[in-house]
């Protein structure tokens, strides 16, 4: 992919290695178009990904949206548990990531457009995205348990049939006797080696769900949810 500016780097090579596996399976249903709805697009890394990839892929291209509120969002606990937080905070205050996204995206290819939206999905959802539907959603926004619950419930209404809605960061899946622990850190963005948002957040709306490297995902059908991509 085109080399870009990253201050830190939000995602890893197995982690769009899934992501180009979700879009291959799309691809093999036989689908000329694919529309991508990126919730968390940070320095726009993982939405180049997408651009480059349903380019290659889906003959008709498609489209990448993009819905970040490029602000910060840690909390004072998080701040001090390690200079990658410290360094995101002061890049999102000073704006400078909000500038790097706009730069990279100019390095997209221009048959799969790229469109953003700064501010929530909530916010999003009222103002712009009234009437959407999308063959991919992908949250990796805040991690914090209330911010996830919230965009798994938006992300629900904007996926069509056949479409997945996926995400980042699940490092594990809980079972019942690990959910209590998890709701004492619903607050917390990582710890014990997991998010535990994320983990909670996927737990209730879904149950058990397809996940690979950390991303997970979920198939809409007439019916509802499947893990059965």
């Amino acid at each position: 992919m085109t080399t870009i500016e990253i201050g830190v780097s939000q995602a890893t090579g197995d982690r769009l290695g899934v992501l180009s596996g979700l879009l291959t399976r799309l691809a093999a249903e036989g689908r000329r178009r694919v529309d991508v709805l990126e919730v968390g697009s940070y320095e726009g890394q993982s939405t180049l990904y997408f651009n480059h990839s349903i380019s290659d892929m889906f003959p008709d291209g498609g489209s990448v949206t993009c819905v970040d509120p490029w602000a910060p969002y840690h909390s004072p606990e998080q701040l001090v548990a390690g200079l990658v937080y410290e360094n995101m905070d002061a890049d999102l205050r000073s704006g400078v990531v909000f500038e790097r996204f706009k730069k990279n995206i100019q390095k997209a290819n221009p048959r799969v457009p790229i469109g953003y939206f700064r501010g929530t999905l909530a916010q999003a959802m009222m103002l712009m995205l009234t009437g959407c539907w999308f063959d991919v959603v992908y949250l990796d926004g805040d991690h914090r348990y209330t911010s996830v619950r919230e965009d798994i419930a938006n992300a629900k209404r904007l996926v069509r049939v056949g479409g997945l809605i996926c995400g980042d960061d699940l490092e594990a899946q809980l079972d019942e006797s690990a959910v209590e622990r998890a709701r004492e850190l619903v607050e917390v963005d990582y710890q014990d080696d997991y998010h535990p948002g994320v983990s909670l957040a996927v737990h209730e709306a879904f149950g058990r769900v397809w996940c690979e490297n950390s991303v997970w995902a979920m198939k809409r059908t007439l019916n509802g949810w499947s893990a059965e991509l």
